[in-house]
């Protein structure tokens, strides 16, 4: 009876592990075919777009944004948390997590037991792996998806390593509030990355993810630091740290740092955001010190201006050699609601006044329509659209290029822009970085090189730094990560010195009452005045840096005070001063492009020897200036008794001098005759019997004559002739229309009113009839 016990017992032992081996087999069978019907879906492991921390380029915190699902988070890899708190996670969470394969057989026995028999009443079996499932794809609680999320943990473990797993779990736990992951715990409770927290303060981030808002630290510090005793107390029977180290822990208990997120530089942060760059952490290339410093000087220099109805500034600082951005100033104060501060005025486009003449300069010289020393003209202007005028509304005559563009003279821009052509400047002007200039060359007109269209703050400066490297532009780079973008030549080394060296006076500044130290560095600068008195703006520069400003009003009102060189020009040339390496004079070396020469004083042409009473050195670029001796003056016969001109048909040898005279076309000798000049060509001998003064005769139109414009059209064809000449010039009421040859027909489109016509000859001759237009 008993040898027949013991054989049934075997024989029931040996059915039933047969049983459990079959059960076994067939469990692991239908995991793989389940496995295999149900792969793992893999896009559940991308991780969510992390938030943004921006930094300066020493890596100092400048602000954080949160991600799109409106949550802190901050990705970081486990070699850069903290040991302690790898092992503090583990040990309250999952002891075993690296000796099971996603499910943790002897936590699931002894949680039914402790359930079962009360021992441990609702103790649970979740391993890092279940808990990181859940955390990748959340369901309901129930007995079907924990069945779910346990067959997840398992192939989780098949197509991951237990670091990658590890990774995903502290990166994706939540830690309270809306704060996602172990580093952006660290960052909001400790003010310190994971990489840094100490024993306590890792044990009181690890207790958190078995309920992140009832263990809340800044809610419920007693029940948060109960659970760090946990933890630690958990770390030292385990032996993963001493009783010493135990003790030191439980005495430290860290004080939370919950100091407001940094706000540094808001307008450039939030221009950085919304690149979109998908990183957690950009060292941008904006620099504490010089952003501090351009803050403060625009405050400080917009205080004079709040009474006078200018409330709002804007700075950008650029670096040359790196082309990094140092410091974006958007307005004078983020959160001012009457002045709307959160407008970033750095980059909204405006009017930028004259700030663009000196590119049409540049122009100019590459094309040698002119040098610095060449005589441009400063008369009165008109085309089919416009009448030009300058800004005080008077003319200076015949000035050369470098008074031209010292004085920021509006007429002789336009006629080299008229030579130039609008498509050029346009082309170059893009290139130089101006990209809001999106119309067409026939849109802007002349007026483009007087500022007639809108750039923002930054494209200026982009635009000015590419004058700063001669000539040579680079795409500007906001983060020290973005490599340095490919160079191109927009204008010329040569033309671009000229223009710099043109800009470097610094005699209107200390007329304007702008302190400038003893030992000055040197510097380029402009300003410029958008129409109508909106927008006030300057430009400073030398090798190293770039400093634009733009004052005026958000609302873009006008303001009669805006003035560049007096409201925009004193802040910009402040903050060029604090930031230019003191006790050195950075400047360019001459290029070898760029030679001296010795030029007429007037004409700025080469001197005709013995005839040219004055002469200077000035710069040119060889090749390309012009090589032309001076046209204006000449060496004429004069009668002694009368003082008038004589000719080869009248001239008498005993009473004749000769003396040096100046020869202007119509239009300017006219400006000089009613300024005085003396030394304008006189008049030609009345008693010539071959030419004589009567000749000149306007044919059309008629004296007194009045017309009646009925179209929009409606012209009167002007014509003369003149025999002792070959060009006739025409000019309406002071200004000059056109200049034709003798017997040729001109157009006048009729405007209401009287008009004075007046047509002269080359001898200086001239004509005026008078009409009347109803």
């Amino acid at each position: 009876m008993k040898s027949f016990t013991v054989i049934t017992w075997k024989r029931y032992l040996k059915r039933f592990v047969t049983l459990v081996l079959f059960c076994v087999c067939l469990f692991l069978f239908t995991l793989h075919l389940l496995h295999w019907l149900f792969p793992f879906p893999r896009h559940l492991l991308t991780l969510p777009p992390p938030s943004l921390q921006l930094e300066d380029c020493r890596s100092e915190p400048l602000m954080a944004f949160v991600n799109s699902a409106e949550e802190w988070y901050f990705p970081v890899a486990l070699a850069n948390v903290s040991n302690s708190f790898v092992k503090a996670i583990l040990s309250v969470e999952d002891k075993n997590f690296y000796r099971h394969r996603g499910i943790d057989y002897l936590a699931i026995v002894r949680a039914i037991w402790g359930n079962v028999s009360a021992t441990r009443p609702l103790s649970g079996a979740s391993t890092i792996t279940m808990q990181t499932v859940r955390l990748l794809q959340t369901r309901p609680r129930s007995l079907w998806n924990k069945c779910v999320e346990t067959f997840r943990a398992w192939q989780l473990e098949k197509i991951l390593r237990k670091d990658e797993i590890l990774y995903l779990y502290i990166n994706r736990t939540p830690y309270g509030s809306n704060l996602i992951g172990v580093e952006a715990a660290a960052r909001r409770y400790f003010g310190k990355s994971a990489k840094r927290l100490s024993l306590a303060e890792a044990s009181m981030l690890a207790g958190l993810p078995q309920s992140p808002e009832r263990l809340r630290p800044d809610r419920y510090r007693e029940r948060n630091w109960r659970r760090a005793v946990f933890a630690m107390s958990r770390l030292c029977q385990e032996g993963h740290i001493s009783r010493a180290e135990l003790l030191h822990g439980l005495a430290e208990r860290p004080e939370l740092s919950l100091s407001p997120r940094h706000f540094i530089a808001p307008h450039f942060c939030y221009w950085v955001h919304a690149t979109g760059i998908p990183t957690n952490t950009i060292r941008t290339t904006l620099d504490m010190r010089t952003q501090q410093i351009a803050e403060r000087i625009l405050g400080d220099g917009l205080q004079k201006w709040t009474g006078k109805g200018i409330d709002n500034g804007a700075v950008v600082v650029l670096d040359n050699h790196t082309d990094a951005i140092r410091a974006m100033v958007g307005s004078a104060d983020f959160f001012a609601v009457s002045t709307p501060g959160q407008i970033n005025g750095a980059v909204e486009p405006r009017s930028p006044g004259s700030t663009l003449k000196p590119f049409t300069y540049a122009l100019a010289f590459d094309d040698g329509l002119a040098a610095p020393a060449s005589t441009l003209l400063d008369l009165p202007y008109l085309d089919s659209h416009h009448h030009f005028q300058n800004y005080d509304k008077t003319y200076s005559g015949p000035v050369s290029a470098r008074a031209a563009l010292r004085q920021s003279l509006n007429i002789p821009p336009l006629r080299l822009l008229e030579q130039i052509g609008g498509d050029r400047l346009l082309a170059t002007l893009r290139q130089t970085g101006l990209r809001s200039l999106t119309d067409t060359a026939e849109h802007y007109g002349l007026t483009l090189t007087l500022g007639g269209c809108e750039v923002s703050l930054l494209e200026l400066a982009e635009a000015y730094a590419t004058l700063a490297r001669l000539g040579v532009h680079r795409r500007l780079r906001f983060s020290e990560a973005q490599p340095r973008s490919a160079s191109s030549t927009v204008i010329s080394e040569a033309s671009a010195y000229l223009v710099s060296d043109i800009l470097r006076d610094t005699e209107p500044l200390i007329a304007s009452d702008i302190p400038l130290p003893k030992l000055c560095p040197p510097f380029a600068w402009k300003t410029g005045t958008s129409s109508h008195h909106r927008d006030a703006w300057a430009v400073f520069y030398n090798p190293d840096i770039t400093v634009a400003v733009w004052i005026g009003n958000m609302d873009a009102r006008k303001t009669p005070e805006i003035v560049g060189i007096h409201a925009a020009a004193p802040i910009a040339c402040r903050i060029f001063l604090e930031l230019a390496r003191p006790g050195e004079n950075v400047w360019y070396t001459m290029p070898a492009t760029v030679q001296m020469r010795e030029v007429c004083a007037l004409s700025g042409s080469l001197p005709q020897p013995g005839i040219c009473p004055h002469r200077i050195d000035d710069l040119y670029i060889p090749g390309k200036s012009s090589a032309l001796a001076c046209h204006v003056h000449l060496e004429a016969e004069i009668d002694i008794a009368t003082g008038q001109l004589l000719c080869q048909f009248c001239r008498n040898e005993k009473n004749v001098r000769r003396e040096v005279y100046e020869e202007w076309d119509a239009q300017t000798a006219l400006w000089w005759r009613e300024h005085g000049s003396s030394r304008l060509l006189p008049r030609h001998n009345s008693a010539c019997t071959y030419v004589r003064g009567d000749d000149l005769v306007i044919l059309s139109p008629v004296d007194g004559r009045e017309y009646a414009s009925r179209v929009e059209e409606q012209y009167v064809l002007l014509q003369a002739v003149s025999p002792s000449t070959a060009r006739l010039y025409w000019m309406v009421d002071g200004i000059l229309l056109q200049e034709c040859a003798q017997g040729e027909r001109v157009r006048y489109s009729l405007q209401p009113g009287s008009h004075s016509i007046v047509c002269i000859d080359g001898m200086g001759r001239q004509k005026t009839v008078t009409i009347h237009v109803r």
